[in-house]
């Protein structure tokens, strides 16, 4: 058919391009960061999306941290309040185990210790 023959060595030169190119990409992808926007129809995940875009070209600053990390924390705050407020609600208790109670308990005494503005969170937890 008329085929071209290579060379070992062509195939190894080949070889060792195509290694090179595994690897540069390996490395790219480890940097790359991926995230699943879920939700209905017109719920806005493509808005999200061209936002963070946005957003991202430059980076966060530290004033968007600053600006952004009350409100995650309070969001997470929330959350937590309803889901244990609708387990009482329901009378659904929590299951007994010692680790359980422990970590409710150190909610609690840490909701009752600290309001939102006391909270000191670093940048890599922001």
């Amino acid at each position: 058919c008329g085929g071209t023959e290579f060379t070992p060595a062509d195939l190894a030169r080949k070889n060792s391009l195509i290694n090179r190119q595994l690897e540069r990409d390996k490395i790219e992808m480890k940097r790359t960061l991926k995230i699943l926007l879920l939700g209905g129809p017109e719920c806005g995940k493509s808005t999200i999306f061209k936002q963070m875009k946005i957003i991202h070209l430059n980076g966060f600053s530290d004033l968007d941290y600053v600006n952004f990390r009350y409100l995650i924390y309070s969001n997470i705050m929330q959350a937590m309040d309803q889901l244990l407020d609708a387990a009482e609600m329901f009378h659904f208790p929590p299951d007994d185990s010692p680790s359980i109670r422990r970590a409710l308990n150190h909610y609690r005494s840490y909701k009752i210790r600290y309001s939102m503005s006391e909270v000191e969170l670093n940048r890599e937890l922001t």
